[in-house]
């Protein structure tokens, strides 16, 4: 079940509703999407991972 997307604001403004309905026009709205997905090009990955087990 995926939640419609609101307005962070909360005010609505013509600009925010024009904004968003362009969005959903365009996403799919089967399932939620992330705004980033993480890249782990280096040592990063090793980093997270020995931040976890300790």
């Amino acid at each position: 079940m995926t939640q419609p997307v609101v307005a962070a604001s909360g005010l609505g403004s013509d600009i925010e509703r024009r904004f968003l309905a362009a969005l959903e026009s365009i996403l799919p709205g089967d399932r939620p999407l992330a705004l980033h997905e993480p890249l782990f090009g280096g040592n990063e990955w090793s980093y997270v991972k020995e931040c976890i087990d300790t």
